[in-house]
């Protein structure tokens, strides 16, 4: 891994992350009774089939497609953001193949 940053409130978290490859992802973590849920926001999208993959950028090789996938994820997280503080958040997580893990 090349860098990332962490933003999280309330048992919710975005991990942002660029490896040595130039690839963009940001993982989504939720804390729930107990539990800590993960899932890239790539695979919530397509498994969830609320998007394909094409429409996340992930390129990293130069700063105009940094600044492109850096875009692309803010959109998909401002789409699924009231989603994934919902009551049913682990539901949607679990379902598009999110991984359970205990606290």
């Amino acid at each position: 891994m090349f860098g990332g940053v962490d933003y999280g409130n309330d048992g919710l978290e975005y991990r942002w992350l660029m490896d040595r490859e130039g690839t963009v992802s940001v993982t989504i973590g939720l804390d729930h009774d107990g539990n800590h849920y993960s899932i890239g926001l790539d695979d919530l999208v397509v498994n969830g089939k609320l998007g394909v993959r094409q429409e996340i950028r992930s390129s990293g090789r130069s700063w105009r497609a940094i600044q492109q996938a850096i875009a692309s994820h803010i959109t998909w997280i401002e789409r699924l953001h009231s989603r994934l503080i919902a009551p049913d958040a682990v539901t949607l997580i679990e379902e598009a193949g999110g991984r359970k893990h205990a606290r």
